[in-house]
């Protein structure tokens, strides 16, 4: 899987993933360290509220001594003092609904009611009604009673939320260094395995290459080279491979090559290939040493070396005397012989001083080379001769001679056959023998007949009546 990501991808994920790891443990971190501080903020929150619980019930004490002192004593100084703990009471109620706003609701009526029933009690004793001052100071009385265990209920809420923040802030604390430490650890154990994936990735094959490449430097070609990846590796092992290929490759050329000198070398033709610059790339050994006899001290591959030109070779030839020529005309057959070798027009007869015919075959190869082929046909040669003698020899016969081919076609017909059918060569050659005939049945029977002699008898004796 890593071999599909380059190497240098490879380590920007390697970076990517070991900062990603510390930004995440960082983040871890101060998350925690957030938490541990909202949880500080909350214990500092709680100790202001505690202190100012403390300052309300302090007030509050205050003010049921100076609002109970008015009530019965009717001074003025007492009912200052007890305007002044109200004001101040109200701003701390008011500073403590802010923050807990269902534990103080009530309480500022609960005193507005209280400081009702003291002067409802100062009025009423002041004028002499003993009964109805008594009765508005204990409904007083219950009003501080109220306030009291509101307060002190608040009080106690406070200082148990104030022990489970510190509760808190102590697991919390706790937590964050274990936290810690399992951060630390896992993102180590990431980065170490991360880094040994990553390293095992490039080493393993870079093993696998420095091994193919030492086995081939040894000759062994067969060697396996490691499989393609897309990273630079896997370009190096494609590059490897590539070049084993062409390694390969060269060698089964050059043993094709060196099968087709040893056929080339054994044909009974002459065999001469010329490059485009019309230099002899590759001859054998009968164009070296039968057809153009230039050393036959000289292999074929020292004559290839040398890259004569064809025309080199051709005046070498006629320097030599191994061409039958024209007197005097020995140029000019040179510039004939160069022009037919320039535009090959099929195949033509050349003679040796020896005696021997060469038919000559060239043809153009794809890359403007060409390709001469000489064939020894001094036999075909005799053989033709002996033909024509034979031909002339029934020629001066007075009975008919006619050649019949296999398909029954005629191929000679001498002068007596002209005189005897009456039919003339060029209206007979290549013609069926049924015209000598009277009907078609009559060929055919005769034809059939003559056939059966021939494969048993090795001749034919018969009539066949008909005449032009």
């Amino acid at each position: 899987m890593l071999r599909m990501i380059p190497i240098r991808g490879r380590l920007y994920c390697l970076l990517a993933l070991l900062v990603g790891s510390l930004a995440v443990s960082s983040w871890c971190l101060i998350e925690l360290s957030r938490s541990q501080g909202e949880l500080i903020g909350k214990q500092a929150q709680n100790i202001d509220l505690i202190v100012a619980v403390d300052e309300a019930v302090q007030t509050f004490g205050n003010l049921k001594y100076w609002i109970t002192d008015y009530a019965v004593s009717r001074r003025s100084l007492s009912k200052k003092e007890a305007e002044e703990n109200r004001a101040e009471l109200d701003r701390q109620l008011g500073q403590l609904s802010e923050v807990a706003p269902q534990a103080v609701a009530g309480l500022k009526d609960q005193v507005t009611k209280l400081v009702a029933a003291s002067e409802a009690a100062a009025i009423a004793l002041a004028e002499g009604n003993r009964l109805v001052g008594n009765a508005r100071i204990a409904q007083g009385r219950n009003h501080i009673l109220a306030v009291d265990s509101r307060l002190s209920t608040f009080v106690s809420e406070v200082r148990a939320a104030g022990l489970d923040l510190a509760d808190r802030a102590t697991a919390s604390a706790a937590q964050s260094i274990k936290t810690s430490v399992w951060i630390a650890l896992v993102v180590s154990l990431a980065a170490s395995l991360l880094t040994w994936f990553l390293v095992r990735s490039i080493v393993t094959p870079l093993r696998g290459l420095t091994a193919a490449t030492t086995a081939m430097a040894n000759g062994d070609m067969e060697v396996t080279i490691p499989k393609e990846g897309h990273d630079e590796i896997g370009a190096m092992a494609r590059v490897l491979a590539l070049f084993r290929d062409s390694v390969i490759g060269r060698r089964h050329a050059e043993r094709r090559e060196a099968n087709l000198r040893e056929v080339i070398e054994n044909i009974s033709e002459g065999f001469g290939l010329f490059d485009s610059k019309d230099r002899l790339y590759l001859c054998n050994r009968v164009f070296r040493e039968t057809v153009y006899p230039i050393s036959k001290t000289v292999t074929s591959a020292e004559l290839e070396d040398q890259e004569l030109t064809f025309e080199q070779i051709l005046r070498g030839s006629v320097a030599r005397g191994i061409l039958s020529l024209p007197a005097g005309k020995t140029e000019e057959w040179i510039q004939n012989r160069l022009a037919r070798h320039r535009d090959p027009q099929g195949h033509f007869v050349v003679q040796r001083q020896d005696g021997h015919w060469i038919m000559i075959t060239e043809h153009v190869t794809q890359d403007q080379g060409r390709v001469v082929i000489y064939s020894d046909i001094t036999e075909l040669k005799r053989h033709e001769e002996a033909l024509q003698h034979q031909a002339q020899i029934t020629e001066q016969l007075y009975d008919a001679v006619i050649v019949v081919n296999l398909q029954g076609r005629i191929s000679h017909w001498n002068r007596a056959a002209e005189r005897i059918f009456g039919y003339r060569r060029d209206e007979m050659i290549g013609k069926s023998t049924h015209r000598l005939y009277s009907s078609t049945n009559e060929a055919k029977r005769i034809s059939a007949e003559m056939q059966k002699d021939m494969v048993s008898k090795g001749r034919w004796i018969g009539e066949c009546i008909n005449r032009r």
